[in-house]
């Protein structure tokens, strides 16, 4: 297992009401909507806080799959699960990757992502039910900026949805809070599920900068091989 180790400058701004733990809603029908409202704002948000996990993500990725001569090619099909207004797709389209699914919950969301012209196809999908997608479909899963709304146990369910759909050998790659990472003792889970194999944990690095009350808060990126 290996790590490395990106970095962020950090300048502090206001975090918004929808971001907040008492504001996380509970109900799919919730979390939809909630998305819904906040789609056309989403992106603009990301830049004042200065969200850098889409960028950090693909430079990992790509890291990895370089030095472990992994399979994984410019047009491999790839999963961009919780994918959002598109902000992963774009940063992969911007890496070389070029046969991108995205699925998200968030209608609203999908059509800012299908707005940026960097994905095959976008499916609208909650990722607490099972995949629209079929077995051994994609070469690599992503899932990034997405589990802090997540339990540990809901987080292993929705890994052995992305196992369904991934290919032998293929890539599942995720991230999340260093703080509820080391809560939630998923990384010891995973360790021992026979249906995966931790690769690399990433080292810890600023999640949302550019906001005062996440400047402690540290995000790390996991890359599993499918076992």
């Amino acid at each position: 297992m290996t790590s490395s180790s990106p970095s962020t400058n950090s300048s502090p701004a206001q975090q918004p009401e929808w971001l907040k733990p008492n504001a996380i809603p509970i109900s799919a029908q919730d979390v939809q909507q909630k998305y819904d409202r906040i789609s056309e704002t989403y992106d603009a948000f990301t830049h004042t806080a200065q969200y850098q996990a889409p960028a950090a993500a693909i430079a990992h990725l790509k890291q990895f799959v370089a030095d472990t001569q992994h399979s994984l090619a410019a047009n491999s099909a790839i999963l961009d699960a919780g994918c959002g207004t598109g902000l992963v797709g774009q940063a992969l389209a911007e890496g070389g990757f070029v046969n991108l699914t995205g699925c998200d919950i968030s209608q609203n969301c999908l059509q800012q992502a299908e707005s940026k012209a960097v994905y095959t196809h976008l499916v609208q999908a909650n990722l607490l039910e099972p995949f629209p997608f079929t077995p051994e479909q994609f070469a690599a899963v992503l899932c990034i900026g997405v589990f802090s709304r997540f339990d540990g146990e809901q987080i292993l369910a929705i890994l052995l949805e992305f196992v369904k759909v991934t290919q032998p050998q293929g890539l599942l790659m995720f991230s999340h809070r260093t703080d509820l990472l080391q809560e939630s003792g998923l990384l010891e889970t995973l360790a021992q599920h026979p249906q995966f194999k931790v690769e690399q944990v990433s080292q810890p690095s600023p999640y949302l900068p550019g906001l005062a009350e996440y400047e402690n808060i540290d995000i790390q990126y996991v890359i599993l091989t499918k076992a």
